[in-house]
């Protein structure tokens, strides 16, 4: 059966700027994939990427293989460590947690085979994985599905089900178990819904409604309102579904969302001041 790559050698990727009412497309190609998982067809999903804070070279990529858990890749994309931990749909990362007064990198995801969420901390040094928690974080979500985190004061952590139900897990340390995950709000987008990305800078939580487009939460200063960033049929150069989300922070708050628009194999990007 055919395995699959985390990141894919196509012919070309379609960027799409919207900015405002302009729109212009520009075609990159990619220069390298990494090694495919070892689970076949649909298996290899959501990237996270650890910059080592002073080699680059042991940087690392963390990718889901959504049925057996998580795959670290070098930056040549060969793999390093190998993960089952249950099915890992979507994984995320955050560098620099203050976590019992030491700074460390955690790693987050939903995982489907029990409905949880999952954290570990990442050694920069061996570059592997330790639980977090021993009990597991269940969810109460239909079926655990997108996921990211958000770092401000403290860590927190959203998960989103199939049904397009987001759940808000505050994440603090605990002395018996490790983590101390308390679910603090929950709140309906309307329907399916995966790609979730966390602005840490602005306070404000991105989220794909598939068949729908994308909607902007304030997440500092929280009032259940969602604002729209585009609609799918509002521009004929995003098709459903809406999947991925991603932040790319730039310098005086300047930088980009930038959304996969899989029905048509491109990436809408929009500038995220």
């Amino acid at each position: 059966m055919r395995t699959q790559s985390l990141i894919f050698i196509v012919a070309s990727m379609t960027f799409i700027f919207v900015v405002g009412c302009k729109v212009d497309a520009y075609i990159v190609y990619p220069t390298s994939e990494t090694t495919p998982v070892g689970s076949a067809m649909d298996a290899a999903d959501d990237p996270a990427i650890f910059i080592h804070p002073t080699d680059p070279i042991k940087s690392v990529i963390i990718g889901t293989d959504k049925q057996k858990g998580l795959v670290i890749y070098d930056t040549k994309g060969a793999i390093v460590h190998e993960y089952a931990i249950g099915r890992i749909n979507n994984v995320d990362i955050r560098q620099n947690v203050i976590w019992n007064e030491e700074q460390i990198t955690v790693v987050g995801g939903s995982n489907r085979t029990d409905n949880s969420i999952v954290f570990y901390q990442l050694d920069a040094a061996t570059r592997q994985l330790t639980p977090l928690h021993q009990t597991p974080i269940l969810s109460k979500v239909d079926e655990v599905y997108g996921f990211c985190m958000y770092q401000a004061a403290v860590l927190y952590a959203f998960v989103v089900g199939k049904d397009g139900v987001v759940e808000q897990w505050k994440l603090l340390p605990a002395k018996d178990d490790g983590l101390d995950a308390t679910l603090i709000r929950s709140f309906d987008v309307g329907s399916q819904c995966e790609g979730l990305v966390a602005d840490d800078e602005f306070g404000y939580l991105y989220v794909g409604e598939e068949e729908v487009g994308i909607w902007k939460y304030n997440i500092k200063d929280w009032d259940g309102q969602k604002s729209k960033v585009q609609l799918i049929a509002e521009n004929k150069n995003l098709k459903a579904d809406i999947e991925g989300l991603t932040v790319y922070y730039g310098e005086n708050g300047k930088g980009y969302l930038i959304a996969s628009s899989q029905g048509n194999h491109t990436y809408a990007i929009y500038e995220r001041q």
